[in-house]
């Protein structure tokens, strides 16, 4: 099924993420974070040791869930191609500098729109510099940048990272070798089961959707196409319901860096 040839399945798609997202919360992760690709690489970092911060150290399931799910739908839909590009030190940095700027603002876009429903107004600030930014690169594109066009490659390249994941998730399970969190945001998750299978079912749903953030902005600016905020938008309601008018969001969790009342 492809849920990215008009807005209801776009916003279908959208409302998916956000239940999920909810899910998640519901059963433990922080209300505040929920779903988020930085914070939850950042915890997955940390529990692999590759930094010390101890609050924030967790083999997060989801991200392992996010990359096979997207993975396996791609390859059941008969999608899947590896691709590689040109420049590669160029998208590094740039990579680099975009994970760097997401976790000065406490978080990915992702979390930015789930902080933004919650009613933080630092988050609010961060759309502005968001929206900037990706006007800025709109600019750049106009001028002729571009790092260059992406080619196909050995098919056995797109394996790596999920089986990457998948070594993390057998770790995580079957030896004590990963750190996990005793306390702060770390020691906060929902369940190892139900986080792998929100992790899966989110990649599924952003792959076929093709959700993108940054890109739905874009398209605006570029094309005055406003398909892919559908998603956005309608992530947007799921969470601004839960976080403020739903019940469940209360015996969620009275935790440090919940927005539940």
């Amino acid at each position: 099924m492809n849920l990215s040839d008009s807005k209801k399945k776009l916003a279908l798609a959208g409302i998916l993420c956000g239940l999920v997202a909810a899910c998640l919360a519901y059963f433990g992760n922080p209300a505040n974070m929920a779903f988020c690709i930085a914070c939850f690489i950042r915890d997955t970092a940390g529990a692999m040791g590759l930094h010390s911060a101890e609050a924030v150290q967790y083999a997060r399931p989801e991200i392992i869930g996010l990359v096979l799910g997207s993975f396996i739908i791609s390859v059941i839909t008969k999608e899947y191609r590896a691709m590689a590009g040109s420049s590669p030190m160029i998208r590094f940095v740039l990579g680099m500098i975009l994970a760097i700027g997401s976790l000065v603002f406490l978080g990915c876009p992702l979390r930015m729109i789930i902080r933004m429903s919650a009613g933080d107004l630092n988050a609010w600030v961060a759309l502005i510099g968001f929206l900037l930014g990706v006007g800025t690169g709109v600019i750049v594109l106009k001028k002729g940048f571009s790092l260059g066009r992406a080619h196909a490659v050995n098919r056995m390249n797109g394996t790596v990272l999920p089986v990457l994941m998948l070594g993390i998730l057998i770790l995580a399970l079957a030896t004590t070798l990963l750190k996990s969190s005793q306390s702060g945001p770390g020691s906060m998750h929902a369940p190892v089961v139900i986080s792998l299978i929100g992790g899966l079912a989110f990649g599924a749903f952003a792959q076929k959707s093709r959700m993108c953030f940054a890109g739905s902005v874009r398209d605006v600016i570029l094309m005055k196409n406003f398909d892919l905020l559908t998603i956005i938008g309608s992530f947007f309601a799921v969470m601004l319901i839960y976080l403020n008018y739903s019940p469940l969001c209360g015996q969620s969790s009275l935790k440090p860096h919940s927005y539940c009342n």
